[in-house]
């Protein structure tokens, strides 16, 4: 008797994990891409940027979470943990969470590159 299932659901499941990692790739360099765009309005500490740059960190880091992204993952959570800085705290706090989020921008930067550029990926 013939089987309708799939043949080797691991490989299926990896094959969809895969798909969903390439996009969070490509939509993360969009992101970051934008924040840079972005950047004279966060350098005058706009709350309502900075709150927009959280709220997108939060997002890719909760997706690459759910992918086992650690690294992209803890890069977004710090991002997001810097912007929520530079959106609510005094000015002395504020410049040392903005020198923290240019990092973290950085960081996300340099892992979303080393993912795209991944075999795996390919």
């Amino acid at each position: 008797m013939k089987d309708f299932g799939p043949q080797d659901p691991f490989a299926e499941r990896n094959r969809d994990r895969l798909v969903l990692v390439r996009e969070l790739v490509r939509e993360a360099a969009v992101e970051m891409a934008r924040i840079r765009t972005g950047t004279p309005p966060l350098e005058t500490l706009d709350r309502h940027g900075w709150e927009h740059t959280r709220r997108l960190a939060h997002n890719i880091a909760a997706r690459a979470q759910a992918l086992d992204l650690g690294v992209l993952a803890a890069c977004a959570r710090e991002l997001e943990r810097f912007a929520g800085g530079v959106a609510l705290a005094d000015s002395k706090d504020q410049a040392v969470a903005l020198q923290g989020a240019a990092i973290a921008i950085e960081t996300i930067d340099l892992e979303v590159s080393v993912l795209s550029k991944s075999e795996r990926l390919g």
